[in-house]
């Protein structure tokens, strides 16, 4: 489902998180940090999502799909950055 709030959100969320990647001296990785961030902020979140549904019309059904479908997006990118590092490291020169 495309809807541009629900790329507004998505956008301000990643922006969040890699904000507190950047800052988490507690996890010693991002998925750690992950946890944390959700522990954290789930007033925030809650009113993101309530802002979201009042903002784009969507039902919960079609919020929560549109999340889910991102989730699943966020997680296939990861793996085209795994496959671009991998490229990188046997197309680039030795330093």
């Amino acid at each position: 489902m495309s809807c541009r709030q629900v790329e507004d959100f998505s956008q301000k969320i990643a922006s969040d998180f890699a904000a507190a990647c950047r800052t988490d001296e507690e996890s010693e990785d991002c998925f750690g940090t992950a946890y944390n961030y959700g522990r954290d902020h789930v007033t925030r979140l809650t009113h993101e999502i309530i802002r979201l549904q009042r903002e784009s019309g969507l039902s919960r059904k079609e919020i929560v799909e549109s999340i889910k479908d991102l989730a699943s997006h966020m997680n296939a990118l990861s793996y085209v950055f795994l496959v671009a590092a991998d490229i990188a490291e046997k197309a680039l020169v030795h330093d």
